[in-house]
């Protein structure tokens, strides 16, 4: 894509408007398949139905969900990056051009990007959004940034508490909104097979090919499940390999080897182990309701997480989840009640956790499933936008709309 050099060169799709409507921006780095894009697009719906005006913002490559925006009327503002300062300007143009009363950044580099773009006198409320617990210690500077932020919203407590260990500063600011999830996109399935009295068992991964998500740990737990049950009939689908990112940069080239490196020994795993008819791998699914709807239980490895999309997703779906002890996932699921926990540094751990699940019979893992979405309807779209607009409402404004 080319760079633009002022508001009347970016590419955009919908009407931005003239109207009072209040006006806001979303802002995330593309619109590829991951759980902070699909919390961007419940968001940008649930304020859209409330009235508000909204513009959504990016900057690398990347338009699975493009169409939902469109299809919404909802304006898509791509502002492709260039030379570090140089776009920080294009950005602070383009959010002039929308003009928004506040701008709410999803991910570390929109963060970062939202709060530089609004120096050095921002003229509307800015709302940070972390949504994934940082186990790798990011610069000091990305926690400074978000000093800039007038509130700071995490998706998990974990992130929350993590936040405040490492910029205490931050305190108040500080506060948690939880994912929301769709209760009425992901229904339970109405299925008579549901497994207890022999037949396949279908476990389910999705996510991003990368290590965070410990697809080898469960490659090598079912491995182990097999050895020790050689009757076990049972087959993992993993949804979620995405195309290498086309940045700049040596970064962007060493991530892309890095996801295709992990690919590359998640596929000889398989192989070594034999489990070529066990362990299948797919691309990225829009419709990913019907997966749940098509298997017997999530199965959630992750070395980290905050709160998990698909954890929510599938409990919404009445899908039992075998997730690993981390981050939020001991919130969500409640061990022997609407799922099975796990030590995730421990293929034997997950081994025992699916055998656990492989040995109930059909109806405890039928009320496995009701347990899992009645919790869920606590995490309804509507709740997760209306503590948005109630943010929004509370922060001091910079300048009426």
């Amino acid at each position: 894509m080319s760079e633009p050099s002022d508001p009347a060169e970016v590419s955009a799709r919908g009407d931005l408007g003239d109207g009072r409507a209040r006006r806001v921006a979303l802002m995330i780095d593309q619109l590829e398949a991951g759980g902070a894009q699909r919390q961007i697009c419940l968001l940008a719906e649930g304020l859209a139905q409330r009235g508000w005006r909204v513009a959504v913002l990016t900057f690398d490559p990347g338009d699975f969900l493009a169409g939902f925006f469109a299809r919404l009327g909802i304006a898509h503002v791509h502002v492709p990056r260039c030379a570090r300062f140089r776009h920080v300007r294009l950005l602070r143009r383009a959010i002039a051009h929308i003009a928004p009363e506040a701008v709410i950044a999803f991910l570390p580099t929109a963060c970062a990007l939202a709060e530089l773009a609004g120096l050095p006198r921002r003229r509307h409320l800015l709302v940070a959004g972390e949504r994934s617990v940082d186990t790798h210690r990011r610069r000091r500077i990305h926690y400074a940034l978000h000093g800039l932020a007038d509130a700071v919203v995490a998706n998990s407590h974990a992130q929350r508490a993590l936040l405040l260990q490492r910029a205490p500063r931050l305190g108040r600011r500080v506060l948690v909104i939880p994912n929301g999830v769709d209760v009425r996109a992901f229904q339970p399935a109405e299925r008579t097979d549901i497994l207890g009295d022999g037949g396949t068992l279908r476990l389910l991964g999705v996510g991003r090919m990368r290590r965070q998500k410990n697809v080898l740990g469960l490659v090598e737990a079912l491995a182990i499940a097999l050895r020790e049950r050689p009757a076990l009939d049972v087959v993992a689908d993993w949804y979620g390999e995405q195309p290498a990112p086309r940045l700049r940069g040596r970064r962007a080239g060493n991530a892309a080897r890095a996801g295709a490196a992990y690919r590359a020994a998640v596929e000889q795993t398989i192989a070594a182990r034999g489990l070529e008819r066990r362990f299948r791998l797919h691309g990225a699914r829009r419709d990913v309701a019907s997966l749940y709807r098509a298997a017997d239980a999530l199965c959630l490895p992750s070395h980290w997480e905050g709160m998990s999309n698909v954890a929510c997703e599938a409990m919404a779906s009445g899908l039992p989840v075998l997730a690993s002890k981390v981050g939020d996932n001991p919130r969500l699921v409640r061990d022997g009640d609407n799922g099975l926990l796990f030590d995730a540094a421990s293929p034997r751990s997950i081994a025992e956790a699916i055998l656990r699940f492989a040995a109930l019979p059909a109806e405890a893992r039928r009320k496995m499933g009701d347990q899992g979405r009645r919790a869920a309807s606590a995490f309804s779209p509507d709740a997760m936008v209306e503590r948005y607009v109630e943010l929004l409402n509370r922060l001091p404004r910079r300048r009426s709309p």
